[in-house]
């Protein structure tokens, strides 16, 4: 089985310095899934189902003044594996 396939990656360009980071996983337009506010400007996701999936991104600076964007949809088809039968020697 291949790891990494089902990886969705949500990363904020060029993230200002002192700054945190939240974000909201929707899958369908179904909220399903958060993470803490943190210093890094990215997640990965595991996506498990197929469906459109879109991230809710929050930024908050020193002063606690939050902004939040939603990113582009991302089409989540279905996982793949890669699967052989080899006869031992």
């Amino acid at each position: 089985m291949l790891r990494g396939i089902n990886e969705i990656r949500c990363v904020c360009e060029n993230p200002p310095q002192k700054c945190t980071f939240a974000f909201y996983v929707y899958r369908d337009g179904k909220d399903i899934g958060h993470y803490a506010y943190q210093k890094q400007a990215e997640i990965s996701y595991w996506a498990q189902e197929p469906g459109v999936y879109t991230f809710k991104v929050f930024i908050r600076d020193t002063k606690g003044n939050k902004r939040s964007q939603l990113s582009p949809p991302y089409l989540f088809e279905s996982s793949r594996e890669i699967c052989c039968n080899i006869e031992p020697p």
